[in-house]
């Protein structure tokens, strides 16, 4: 089962695509990071500016402004080494668990084509049966005419039975 040059530009085109998101997801992971970081520092210092020791109200003030610097700059550090973490792990796993399923049908696709199937339609419209069915009875009525008639072209050759599918 060989791949033809357009399925395999595409998936190369989807492999490229994938790796710009994968840096596009990157670039804008570390981006919120970095703004969450410095609005932090930001905090922090805007928070060492205003002095405690002017009133009850200064001092509210300044120690919101502090903890809010803390929680920016502790939500940039552990939340972009948590995403970059999960996401790797999620993308290992989805992309073994592809992987299985892709063999697996790669497999039952190889097994059929063994067995004769020919051709795998997205959709079975009552028009495809008619005309598959017609072209196997003209074929067979060639056949049955034709004076020297082999096994392998007899009628109904490389089509599944019903009892085939299960």
């Amino acid at each position: 089962m060989s791949e033809t040059y357009e399925e395999q530009r595409s998936s190369q085109n989807d492999s490229t695509m994938a790796g710009l998101r994968h840096r596009l997801y990157g670039v804008k992971t570390t981006n919120v990071a970095l703004v969450l970081f410095i609005v932090g520092i930001a905090f922090i210092a805007l928070g060492a500016i205003v002095h405690e020791e002017k009133g009850l109200v200064y001092e509210i003030v300044h120690h919101v402004l502090r903890d809010l610097g803390l929680a920016g700059i502790i939500s940039a550090l552990l939340g972009s080494a948590y995403e970059y973490l999960l996401r790797r792990d999620f993308v290992n796993d989805a992309q073994t668990g592809l992987r299985e399923v892709l063999k697996e049908d790669r497999e039952k696709l190889d097994r059929f084509r063994a067995a004769g199937l020919e051709t795998i339609h997205d959709e079975l419209t009552i028009d495809l049966l008619e005309q598959n069915f017609l072209n196997v009875m003209r074929k067979a009525q060639r056949d049955s005419t034709s004076p020297q008639r082999s096994e392998s072209s007899r009628p109904g050759r490389g089509l599944l039975s019903r009892e085939s599918w299960t």
